[in-house]
């Protein structure tokens, strides 16, 4: 079966097209958004790009960052490849940023033998172990991105401090008057983790009904960075999570460096590192610094280890 790569572009387009080129594999298709915001682009060069992928390009829109604007356009993008009726056995959900460590046909393969095993990243469980199959609950600091209203505003506009303090106040006053939006929400548990993923078609389905009988729009939109949240929370309240072990629990098999940023950029100085790393499949974040010296490499090494 096949599986859809869904990448959210906002930059970096040399990046994307080698990302293109180390995804490209004939069991895979690929759907793209690219932010309104960055301007004019010739679509062009990316159609011919791939050469046994299928390439398609959704309809583009803002997606400023915190905003409930992510979560429309991560489901944009999944309703396109679920609207294809290809039954996709996995939905890869990456950013313009991030890049393959293994090759296309091995990461394929990979997800095959998992099935049907959904790859969420759950913030609770880092540096965890456990054999209990419960979750253990979230930090009210995160409950509070949907417990309260927060100001629908433009992040880019206000930029990213000035958005933050914004919303901290919002939530001040708002404790005061004791609001809790939580307490009517459709969901009795919350998660939260990163919103990069690779879910099976059975949990898309499940994502796609709560879209369309308003689920997500009426307990996220007036939410502030609620793409870490409304998978994680469906999912645990889905009758998949009865199937959930913590024990074999593997996260979203990104590799991601928090400890060095918010999150780290990679450079070419760290493809030794990336080249080491087995327990992983993509990495992010990767910029186009020295003409994509990094990405470049990558896919070298990616061919190379194929031969």
């Amino acid at each position: 079966m096949k599986h859809a790569y869904l990448i959210m572009a906002h930059n970096n387009f040399d990046l994307l097209k080698i990302l293109l080129k180390a995804i490209d594999f004939e069991h895979h298709d690929i759907y793209i958004h690219i932010d309104l915001n960055a301007g004019d682009l010739d679509f062009s060069e990316l159609k011919n790009t791939c050469s046994h992928s299928n390439l398609y390009f959704m309809q583009r829109r803002t997606s400023n960052w915190g905003t409930y604007e992510q979560v429309e356009v991560e489901i944009a993008l999944f309703e396109l490849a679920y609207q294809a009726k290809e039954d996709y056995r996995y939905y890869h959900l990456l950013s313009g940023n991030d890049f393959l460590l293994k090759s296309a046909s091995s990461i394929y393969n990979y997800f095959e033998s998992s099935y049907p095993h959904e790859f969420l990243d759950f913030a609770v469980l880092e540096g965890k172990t456990s054999d209990s199959g419960i979750l253990p609950e979230v930090d009210d600091c995160f409950l509070n991105r949907i417990k309260f209203f927060h100001p629908i505003v433009s992040s880019s506009k206000l930029g990213r401090k000035n958005f933050s303090r914004i919303s901290r106040l919002f939530e001040i006053v708002q404790t005061v008057l004791l609001v809790d939006r939580t307490k009517h929400s459709d969901y009795s548990k919350f998660q939260k983790g990163q919103n990069w993923c690779s879910v099976s078609q059975r949990f898309v389905e499940i994502l796609m009904n709560s879209y369309y009988n308003g689920d997500i729009y009426r307990n996220y939109h007036s939410g502030i960075f609620v793409d870490e949240l409304y998978k994680q929370t469906l999912f645990i309240n889905s009758n998949l999570y009865h199937t959930f072990k913590i024990s074999e629990y593997k996260s979203n098999l990104r590799y991601v460096d928090w400890d060095r940023g918010e999150p780290y950029t990679f450079k070419n100085s760290d493809v030794k590192e990336l080249s080491l790393l087995d327990d992983f499949l993509f990495v992010r974040k990767l910029d186009q610094t020295d003409n994509c010296a990094l990405a470049n490499n990558l896919l070298a090494l990616i061919s190379e280890r194929q031969s």
